[in-house]
């Protein structure tokens, strides 16, 4: 069914436009994201028949009649298709469905989900101890200025696999708004000990600290303590963060001002970007974002930063996360020219020190969601590196120009697809004379045309093809073919509509199915069944041939 409930949008507007003035101004947009919105699920459906048909054809040559649990599930939670339309279609195939595994999976689904919406922290699990003489264990976040600073210490926590460290400054940055936590080292006491993560509890910053093998650290007196993050890890996000920028600015530039962030994460190795958009981002589209963040990268900007109020921050052009708490005062994260967002996290100080910028993949991940993983900085370049080692090694195997790599792979896959043909053809040359041979041999018992046997060494289609040219050819008629498909009993019954109420195929195939410890099914006219005894094959034609004589006398 083509698309037809973008077409109201026009209706829609001239209705509720007064009421609603965003929906004139974006009418454009709206009328693509709902076509983009049904053209997706219809496209979701088709693959979900074919996904279907498959299983139904499977099941035959297995010689089995029950869709399992996960299949009907998979049906339901990935293609949209109600339980009641899998199991009208499973009839129509004279097969079944599992009902209880469905329920089982549907089961695990609502747990999966239940779990996913509980939210747990270990700090539960923690014996904490305060340090200092008063309730209030704020801790001032510095890593904007520098990596390495002392401070009291305020509270001491102490798991079974880590201890729980709260300061009353510190340079770690606390895992939030999608960046992940800093890592370093903490000294004291005479020892060094390694910083495993960052995360916020209210107004505390929490480091978690790695707990030296068989060794009781001590406990700490409150006295300063020298905290050092992880130099390189944090250019690395700081790289990533800004890169995310640029690519939010670049998306919104390239695809239009609907772009909007929808999740990200930050990470020294590599950036995630989910954002709102109604289709695929074309790849030519993709190499305009990746050279547009690059551009700015080499223009080596200046990565500007202030604080001010939520209200002058976004008079001035910075872009709000919509969903995100602001308080009454702001960080703005600003590149001359190209990007402004509120943001807290950690940058580079200059683009150049990105130093590169590579987008990995583009997918969907929900309906109007796509997203963008990308690598930045060094691990952009390491990228590059692995990709040229494997041209290098791709053109030697090819024994071409990596220029030539392209042209080389198109050829080879343009013989590869010949010999298929080829082969194919041969197949159904092959099957053309031995179905030539056969029809020599066809039966009349009262006046209907009756072929059966064995045809071994084609494919399935092939034998359904047989199947569609007796029937052409014959009128009334009756078939029925059986071979070795993957060393299988596999059965193909045909009956021309004439006859279709007095004989129909699919019992025709149960019913020699069965004599190989099979089963299947079909539409009256056309049927196909799968068994599992291959010696029991020319029995099984015979007791179909039987069933057919004994409905035609």
């Amino acid at each position: 069914m083509d698309p037809f409930l973008y077409k109201l949008v026009p209706d829609l507007t001239a209705v509720m436009g007064d009421a609603y003035p965003e929906i004139r101004e974006r009418q454009a947009h709206c009328v693509q994201v709902i076509k983009a919105e049904e053209e997706g699920f219809g496209r979701t459906l088709d693959k979900g028949i074919e996904l279907f048909e498959e299983i139904a054809v499977k099941l035959q040559q297995q010689g089995q009649n029950i869709i399992s649990g996960s299949d009907v599930f998979k049906l339901y939670d990935t293609f949209g298709f109600p339980l009641d339309l899998t199991e009208l279609m499973a009839r129509e195939r004279d097969l079944t469905v599992d009902l209880e595994g469905f329920n089982r999976e549907m089961e695990q689904q609502r747990e999966r989900a239940r779990s996913a919406g509980r939210f747990t922290r270990d700090d539960a699990e923690v014996h904490w101890q305060s340090m200092n003489s008063g309730d209030d264990q704020k801790c001032s976040f510095v890593g904007y200025d520098t990596l390495k600073v002392k401070s009291a210490v305020l509270g001491w926590g102490e798991a079974p696999d880590h201890y729980r460290l709260i300061t009353a400054q510190t340079p770690f940055y606390a895992e939030m708004g999608g960046q992940v936590g800093d890592t370093g080292f903490v000294e004291f006491g005479g020892k060094r000990y390694r910083v495993t993560g960052t995360h916020r509890d209210g107004s505390r910053i929490v480091h978690s600290i790695e707990r030296p093998a068989n060794e009781q650290m001590p406990m700490p007196a409150p006295q300063e303590c020298l905290l050092s993050v992880d130099p390189k890890r944090r250019l690395a996000i700081a790289s990533h963060h800004t890169a995310t920028h640029l690519l939010h600015a670049a998306l919104r530039t390239v695809l239009g001002g609907h772009v909007n962030q929808a999740g990200s994460l930050v990470a020294p190795d590599r950036l995630r970007f989910d954002f709102t958009h109604f289709e695929k981002v074309s790849t030519e589209q993709l190499r305009a974002i990746e050279q547009l963040v690059n551009e700015q990268i080499s223009a080596a900007k200046a990565v500007e930063t202030s604080e001010t109020s939520y209200d002058e921050a976004v008079a001035q052009g910075a872009t709000a996360l919509f969903g995100e708490k602001y308080g009454d005062q702001v960080r703005a994260v600003r590149v001359p020219d190209f990007s402004h967002e509120l943001c807290g996290g950690t940058h580079v100080r200059n683009t150049s020190q990105i130093q590169y910028f590579r987008i990995l993949s583009e997918s969907s991940i929900a309906t109007g969601v796509r997203r963008i993983e990308a690598v930045a900085g060094q691990a952009a370049i390491k990228v590059a590196e692995l990709e040229r080692t494997a041209l290098a090694k791709t053109a030697a195997l090819l024994k071409a120009d990596a220029e030539h790599v392209p042209d080389r792979v198109e050829a080879l896959l343009a013989d590869l697809a010949k010999a298929a043909r080829d082969a194919k053809s041969a197949a159904q040359a092959r099957a053309g004379a031995q179905a030539a041979e056969l029809l020599e041999n066809v039966q009349q018992i009262n006046g209907v045309n009756l072929l059966v046997a064995r045809m071994d060494g084609l494919s399935a289609d092939l034998l359904r093809e047989a199947v569609d040219r007796f029937k052409s050819s014959y009128s009334p008629g009756i078939v029925l073919l059986g071979g070795l498909v993957e060393d299988k009993p596999f059965f193909v019954a045909g009956v021309t509509k004439d006859m279709t109420a007095k004989v129909q195929a699919g019992a025709i195939v149960k019913e020699a199915a069965a004599i190989t410890g099979g089963g299947g099914g079909g539409r009256p006219d056309m049927a196909q069944a799968g068994g599992k005894d291959a010696a029991k094959l020319d029995e099984a034609l015979t007791r179909g041939k039987n069933l057919i004589t004994g409905k035609l006398n």
